[in-house]
């Protein structure tokens, strides 16, 4: 708790530091350009338009102390855009007859942007995961002690067994939960080690649900569903009703948290460093590699989906650097399951060790062929409808994937 609150001081104590330091920012003006991100630590703006002489030039802002003066051909200084807000400037330019009216917008924001995008970040995450386990809670809890005879009955056989895990997934909502608990009934000799087998396997297209009903992307029902699920659970008396309306509620919280992450998360397209950082996932290896990183350290498949469609919905990810990414998370799924391995028999510990192999094995079949593969999901994805959105696209190639 002391080193968070160190570490929170310490920031703001950049920050303020920052605030004081005022700063000439300048930016070149092109056709191309579309809009300009600073922060309101600037006293002046110089606007250069060298490259594309306007015959005339003028600003659209509720900021009346704005100042706005030439000082050289084709380059301009704006002061006192101290106040946040938007600026939006255009120029006009005459050839022969046309008249071509070009615009930039200049978005002066608070010097702690990046400190509230953060915070908005890990605060929509929290309640994107929150959302999911609450609904998991919400399944099991309608299930009732019915869940354990369920799986013994229907794990008789490859089909079914398959079929199982499937659900089961479904249900938890976590593959490495569905390992864990899978390696304590056989621990428990209240399942073979074989009858695990085909539940793992169906465990990994389990969490393909998951996926395609986050890439769904129904935020703007989000509040609906949490509407539906407080009359269920409150205004009810029934607890087939109030499982029902758990079930709905963790269904909007989670939509509402990718909400939350994704209009957040807008702002990081305009930090460099990021979009670099990004763009090297284009490179297979250390994409697999971060995503098993990721989900090795949270411990949470989920969270790292939940990243991938909000980067998805923003465009900040190809599909190719996608599929690599989630790879490494489902090799990264194995961590949890062997941390939980501790003090159990031997025939149960080789069904944690069954998940990680069947993890690597996938990922190996699929890793050095990734654009290929690629086209492939577009091209099965696009055979179904001509518009597919990039969150559906990722969703899809982890479906194709397990099938």
């Amino acid at each position: 708790m002391h080193k968070f609150l160190f570490i929170l001081i310490f920031l703001l104590n950049i920050a303020s530091q920052s605030e004081a330091s005022k700063v000439v920012y300048a930016v070149r003006f092109d056709k191309s350009t579309d809009s300009i991100y600073v922060t309101n630590t600037i006293d002046s703006l110089i606007v250069d338009y060298s490259t594309y002489l306007p015959d005339s030039i003028g600003v659209f802002s509720t900021n009346k102390m704005i100042q706005f003066q030439p000082i050289a051909k084709g380059r301009y200084l704006i002061k006192n855009l101290q106040q946040k807000g938007s600026y939006v400037f255009f120029a006009t330019h005459t050839k022969s007859t046309i008249t071509e009216i070009t615009g930039i917008t200049i978005i002066v924001r608070s010097s702690l942007w990046w400190l509230w995008t953060l915070f908005s970040i890990l605060g929509g995450l929290g309640m994107f995961l929150f959302g999911i386990n609450f609904m998991s809670d919400g399944f099991i809890r309608l299930m009732g002690h019915r869940l354990h005879k369920l799986i013994q009955r229907f794990s008789r056989n490859a089909v079914t067994s398959i079929n199982t895990g499937v659900v089961l997934t479904t249900i938890m909502q976590s593959s490495s939960a569905v390992s864990i608990f899978l390696a304590k009934l056989v621990d428990n000799q209240l399942m073979s080690f074989r009858q695990s087998l085909g539940i793992i396997v169906g465990a990994a297209l389990g969490t393909t649900v998951t996926l395609q009903l986050i890439a769904l992307q129904i935020n703007s029902y989000s509040l609906f569903l949490i509407a539906i699920g407080f009359v269920f659970s409150f205004l009810t008396k029934k607890s087939f009703l109030k499982r029902l309306g758990q079930i709905f509620t963790g269904l909007g919280l989670l939509y509402l948290g990718l909400q939350i992450m994704s209009q957040a998360a807008f702002s990081i397209k305009t930090v460099p460093e990021i979009l670099h950082f990004l763009e090297q996932m284009s490179n297979p290896f250390w994409a697999v590699l971060v995503g098993i990183l990721f989900t090795s350290i949270t411990q949470s498949a989920s969270a790292f989906i939940g990243i991938l469609i909000m980067l998805g919905s923003l465009n900040l990810l190809t599909l190719e650097a996608s599929i690599a990414l989630f790879i490494g998370s489902n090799i990264g799924t194995s961590v949890p399951v062997f941390l939980n391995i501790a003090n159990i028999s031997n025939e149960a510990k080789a069904t944690a060790y069954f998940h990680l192999i069947y993890r690597i094995i996938g990922a190996l079949l699929f890793m050095f062929w990734i654009p290929t593969y690629t086209q492939w999901v577009v091209s099965i994805s696009t055979f179904f409808s001509e518009n597919v959105s990039l969150p559906h696209l990722i969703a899809n190639a982890h479906t194709i994937m397990y099938i």
